[in-house]
């Protein structure tokens, strides 16, 4: 019989994988952004506003869980807040495509924008 596997350093902490929660789950940035960061090791929440969205397709693409929740209401500030206390992510991603284009983005066509938008930012975390 093999001897059984040394117990862990009291001191040492698990490894913790890094998680995203990644809302605006299933817009065409978010999608992408799932298979890049799986590919990374991430583990992906990601968070849909309408609960007809396909989570099967989010699953196969690498996300972690589907939640379906709208933060698109004033009152869901709290809800936000108790997101990210359930899931406890290592980051949170606001990924709506109408957001960005406020904020100057004006084209996104694919898997190389979107790594062009992440770089310096959320894989070199």
């Amino acid at each position: 019989m093999p001897p059984p596997d040394p117990a862990p350093a009291p001191d040492s902490e698990p490894i913790r994988v890094p998680h995203v929660l990644l809302l605006g789950g299933n817009g065409r940035v978010a999608r992408a952004m799932t298979k890049l960061l799986k590919a990374q090791s991430w583990k992906v929440t990601s968070v849909v506003r309408n609960p007809q969205q396909q989570k099967d397709h989010l699953l196969r693409l690498g996300a972690h869980e589907v939640i379906h929740h709208d933060l698109g209401n004033p009152h869901t500030v709290e809800d936000a807040s108790h997101l990210i206390e359930k899931y406890q992510p290592s980051c949170v991603v606001f990924a709506a495509v109408d957001e960005l284009v406020e904020k100057g983005v004006d084209s996104i066509e694919g898997e190389e924008d979107v790594e062009r938008i992440l770089k310096g930012t959320l894989l070199k975390a």
